[in-house]
């Protein structure tokens, strides 16, 4: 696994836990935060489609 999509496997990871209600976003790593937020953010837009 080359390391962008070990990024990208731990980002939804930690977007799918938040989602679940499982952790909090304060809980994810720092250098995570942005991204996953951003995702998170990402998917709700699709939600409400």
């Amino acid at each position: 696994m080359n390391s962008e999509t070990a990024k990208a496997t731990r980002l939804t990871y930690y977007a799918t836990q938040i989602e679940l209600g499982w952790i909090t976003l304060e809980r994810v790593p720092k250098r995570y935060r942005d991204d996953v937020a951003k995702l998170i953010e990402a998917n709700q837009g699709l939600d409400n489609e």
